[in-house]
């Protein structure tokens, strides 16, 4: 808390206090107060706030405008009433979703005489302002109109709903879940508090959840963990981002067209990602790509590590990209010129400066300015600082502001750590704890309640925890783990049959069942609460003890009587419904129904559903259960149903170089249509995915019975220009340029330029891309290249043979639904193959080859993880043909179909198999290179040099590979658990490649090996040996390989 510029003039005269005049700067907003408390008349103290800076349970930074006031109550000691309204926030900060979801974790029970219990509550609190949420929850966020918070400050009791906006990503246990539209209703009954209602992505089901269910299904634990972080401070979005990834971003360099490819990118964090290109005709080739970009104290600078199977090269490159236009170039609001940290401090500036959260160039509002002083106060204490005091000011210009902050350090503490050995974490909570006498005794008691619940959890129960200070800033913390105790539980006896998976899901986990030993009172408050959910709402009995077993572990035991199942002796419907949906027979809320909320929750939602389906907005549903007499029990279930309004328009803002007519054309929600919020959230997902699009936000006005909607656009930098280089492991150092304009005609054509230059290659590439237009499945790309290259010799002394090759391609892209899409290309290219230096002037080596290829491919991909996929399927089928009639020298028919299974047969095992068939047929005379297929490698059959398995020919004494027109390559991979992240595999390889189909047989080439497997943030980490064992060649010996991403 931060208190500045106070000043108070008051009287206090026959028992009342009057205010004259009072004001302050509290965390750097105003607050100025007024009033009288006057227990007579009823007269409270007022206090007004403007931009009031509050940091909530969770780590949830906000500011807040309004007005509270303190007054006196017949039923209470105090009422605290008023009307705040949240004007934005962040929460950026790491949840602690474990202890969210057990619900009580570390929580300091209140006693029955403590003062908050008599302090009453009447709020309204609006959330119009917003706070982004993007942790490791997600990145999502929500949106209210008003929250109705009563009770008392000990246990409030809000009522409201909080709308998740569309575009969101909720993370959970590695995965991530796209949200369509969600919502986390309070219903004003603590015990049961917040319930949550999420629809995916792609997904037409409801999934709903609640803070003490466990779930069985990805969307049911998103539910859970979703539900217990927005149940630690609240909040709603002000923009919904595009998360979506450039192609420009990537500049994925290839020697060929990436028009027969299929890519898969996966975004690892803010500034890396993963990228995996598989091409369709040649499942020799795969490219794997990491990506380094968007760092803090480097803008604009890429970095790239790329692999490649076919020709089996490494390459690393460094880009510097500047990027102008769009609207953030010419919008009004500032941005973030940098971050410094003025004078001396007690610490590493540049870890400090990363602490401070702020990025160079970001959208500036001097809230941040508070928010830094914060987080660096925060980082100060970690490390011994616990006095530190950070000031801030802003510098530079109105446009280019330059946060400055300076410290006054105070005195450092040391902390030694002995005895048994605990973990970082824990020692890096420890640390902002402690404080200099007065307060060092109160504070070390808290230090040493922390550590021995830590030690609880983990199993030694008989844990000691001595901490000694001297006064000075020397802390010394001694930790005697005792004996590991073994638990196991929780056996559960007069628990009814439905509650028990929840109870064992709650209560299993070894923190949970150490806590319950050592207070058996958490046990009452955690079961007391789970079984409110399903309608036991006066539970007679709870209780808990430990056995030993007969393997010496320590058994939990709990003996419930649940007492009877409440049952509604009335429903009361208060509002409108003029649908007439309460009256149907089936309609769940009834009287005699149990008072199971799951079932309240999926019948209210599906009132709110039906009602937004028909036109109705600003539909209120909530259902409420009240003690109607002693030990009998209602439910009233409120419905305001809205109305029901015609789009009369829809405004665009903020847009600089889109057409409007683009952005607008096919969305859901259109001009002298019926007003449907679902069409509004989909308009607003699709152009929030919209490649130039930057973030949307949309808002909604009423005029008469129309609704104007408003859209604010803000677009992403038009023109992006690059220049780099790098090492190649073939061609040593190589030099890169690119320019691309990527929001063409208005519409977001993509227009690309890029050239290449190394040691005897020279590449020039323009592409035009046509990306879908929102919410549309269609896309398209031109691409056109010139090449210059050498053909290495076979040996010193040999000709020096060049190539030039001319390429064109045209392909189009159409998503059918998620996992399933098709595309259709054509490529010409025209190679010029010749001697540099002929060694017959009169005849020398002089040949061009015209080829074009027209061919379709289908795709589906239902694996689970692209990267690292433990289950699912994939399969991929191109077929081509190559004539005369569109410009072809060659001429024949090519087909290639792909295929890949992934199964779990042990828990931690995965079995991956895929399996290639490919055949080719030429139509007139041989047929060509480009077109014949190979096998041999790190990508088909390991053990093997590069392409060669199956056929070879004979050229001036030279032996080489020559592919084949059939192909038939099977892998078989078992992996397994061998420690945390690493895992083993053994595999075989079988397949091979015969000239014509006529000749196969089953003479196969065979490799088999073993390799690691380590899942790493950056994506799998693989390396394999894999020797030859049937059919060899001249293959001998191990061959290793190592990469990142998939291994085939």
């Amino acid at each position: 808390l931060e208190i500045t510029d106070a000043k108070i003039e008051a009287q206090w005269q026959d028992g009342i206090l009057e205010i004259n005049d009072g004001s302050a700067r509290i965390n750097r907003g105003s607050v100025w107060l007024g009033g009288a408390w006057d227990p007579e008349s009823g007269q409270g103290i007022v206090a007004e706030l403007e931009d009031v800076t509050a940091l909530l349970p969770g780590g949830i930074v906000t500011r807040w405008d309004g007005v509270m006031a303190l007054e006196p109550a017949t039923d209470h000691l105090a009422a605290l009433i008023g009307d705040l309204s949240l004007k934005y926030g962040v929460w950026d900060y790491p949840f602690d979703i474990g202890a969210a979801v057990r619900g009580t974790g570390d929580e300091a029970a209140l006693g029955a005489d403590d003062i908050t219990h008599r302090i009453g509550l009447d709020m309204e609190v609006r959330g119009g302002g917003g706070i982004t949420v993007d942790n490791n929850l997600g990145r999502f966020g929500v949106r209210w109109n008003a929250l109705e918070i009563g009770g008392t400050v000990a246990q409030p009791q809000v009522i409201g709903d909080l709308n998740l906006l569309p575009g969101g990503v909720l993370t959970v246990a590695g995965q991530s879940i796209k949200i369509r539209r969600g919502l986390v209703q309070f219903t004003g009954d603590p015990l049961t508090d917040p319930l949550l209602e999420i629809i995916p992505e792609e997904q037409t089901g409801t999934k709903s959840g609640e803070l003490n269910t466990s779930g069985d299904t990805l969307q049911d634990q998103a539910s859970s963990l979703a539900t217990a972080g927005l149940a630690s401070g609240l909040g709603a979005v002000f923009g919904l981002e595009n998360t979506t990834i450039r192609p420009e971003e990537i500049a994925l360099e290839a020697d060929e067209d990436t028009s027969t490819d299929f890519s898969i990118g996966q975004q690892l964090s803010h500034n890396t990602a993963l990228f995996l290109t598989t091409d369709l005709r040649d499942s020799q080739k795969r490219t794997t790509l990491l990506q380094l970009w968007r760092m803090q104290s480097l803008p604009g600078l890429t970095l790239q590590a790329m692999t490649r199977t076919d020709p089996g090269e490494a390459d690393l490159k460094l880009l510097q990209r500047f990027s102008w236009g769009g609207t953030l170039a010419t919008g009004e609001q500032p941005r973030l010129h940098k971050v410094q940290l003025q004078g001396e401090w007690p610490w590493s500036k540049r870890k400090l400066r990363k602490a401070t959260g702020l990025v160079r160039d970001q959208p500036w509002d001097p809230f941040f300015l508070f928010l830094g002083d914060i987080r660096l106060e925060k980082k100060l204490a970690e490390e011994g600082w616990p006095e530190a005091r950070v000031e801030s000011r802003v510098e530079g210009t109105a446009q280019r502001p330059i946060a400055v902050f300076t410290v006054t350090p105070g005195r450092q503490v040391e902390f030694h750590f002995e005895g048994d050995e605990i973990d970082k974490d824990l020692r890096s909570s420890l640390r902002p704890l402690y404080r200099f006498p007065p307060l060092e005794a109160t504070t070390l008691a808290e230090m040493e309640r922390i550590t021995t619940r830590s030690m609880w959890a983990q199993g030694f129960l008989d844990a000691t925890v001595d901490i000694t200070a001297d006064g000075e800033g020397r802390v010394t913390l001694s930790v005697d783990n005792g004996a590991e105790t073994i638990l196991s539980g929780p056996v559960l006896e007069g628990a009814p049959d439905e509650a028990v998976p929840l109870l064992r899901a709650l209560l299993g986990p070894t923190t949970e069942l150490a806590e319950i030993s050592k207070d058996p009172s958490r046990a009452e408050r955690v079961v007391r609460r789970s079984l409110a959910t399903i309608g036991y709402r006066d539970v007679q009995s709870v209780e808990s003890w430990t056995e030993t077993t007969a393997d010496g572990a320590l058994e939990v035991h709990l003996r419930i009587d649940p007492g009877p199942q409440a049952r509604a002796v009335r429903v009361d419907l208060v509002g409108d419904d003029p649908l007439k949906l309460t009256d149907a027979e089936n309609f769940a809320i009834r009287t005699d129904m149990v008072l199971d909320t799951g079932t309240m929750e999926k019948t209210v939602s599906s009132l709110r559903r039906a009602y937004r389906k028909e036109g109705f907005t600003e539909v209120r549903v909530r259902s409420q259960i009240y003690e109607y007499d002693e030990q009998q029990w209602a439910v009233l279930l409120t419905l305001d149903p809205g109305t029901t309004a015609v789009v009369d328009r829809i405004e665009v803002s903020g847009r600089r170089h889109l057409s409007e007519k683009a952005l607008l054309k096919d969305l859901p929600v259109q001009p002298d249509e019926l007003f449907l919020l679902e069409d509004l959230d989909d308009s607003v997902a699709r152009l929030a995915t919209f490649e130039p699009v930057e973030r949307v936000m949309a808002t909604t006005r009423q005029e008469g019975d129309h609704v104007v909607i408003d859209l604010d656009i803000i677009e992403k930098p038009r023109w992006t220009g690059e220049i780099g280089g790098g090492w190649n492991s073939d061609r040593g150092i190589t030099a890169r340029v690119g320019l691309n304009d990527n929001n063409l005609f208005g519409r977001g054509f993509r227009l690309g330029f890029r050239g290449r230059s190394e040691e005897d290659f020279l590449q020039g590439r323009i592409l035009l891309a046509l990306p879908p237009l929102p919410g549309g499945r269609f896309s398209a790309g031109i691409n056109a290249s010139y090449t210059e290259d050498v053909i290495p010799a076979e040996s010193e002394g040999d000709l020096v043979i060049r190539e030039n090759i001319h390429e064109a391609t045209l392909e189009g892209h159409y998503r059918l639904k998620p996992g399933l899409w098709t595309r259709g290309y054509y490529r010409y290219t025209r190679t010029r193959t010749f001697e540099e230096d002929p060694f017959d002037p009169d005849f020398p080596f002089d040949i061009t080859l015209n080829v074009a290829v027209l061919g379709g491919q289908i795709v589906v991909d239902r694996l689970d993880n692209p990267f690292d996929p433990r289950r699912g399927f994939y399969s991929a089928l191109d077929l081509s043909w190559a004539g005369e009639a569109i410009g072809s020298e060659k001429e024949n028919v090519r087909g290639l179909l792909t295929g890949s299974l992934a199964s779990e047969p042990l828990a931690g095992w995965t079995w991956f198999q895929s399996l290639r068939l490919g055949a080719a047929k030429p139509l007139n005379g041989v047929l060509d290179r480009n077109s014949r297929f190979f096998a041999g490698g790190s990508a088909s059959i390991r053990g093997f040099k590069l392409d060669s398995v199956g056929p070879t020919e004979s050229l001036g004494g030279v032996t080489f590979f020559a592919g084949g027109e059939a192909l038939f390559v099977l892998n078989e991979e078992i992996r397994f658990p061998l420690w945390q992240a690493l895992r083993g595999a053994v595999f075989v390889d079988a397949g091979q490649v015969w000239k014509t189909w006529s000749d196969a047989d089953f003479d196969l080439s065979i490799g088999a090996g073993i390799g690691l497997r380590w899942s790493t943030p950056v994506g799998p980490l693989w390396v394999d040996a894999a020797w030859p064992v049937a059919n060899p060649g001249e293959n001998s010996g191990a061959r290793y390989s190592f990469g990142i991403g998939r291994t085939f």
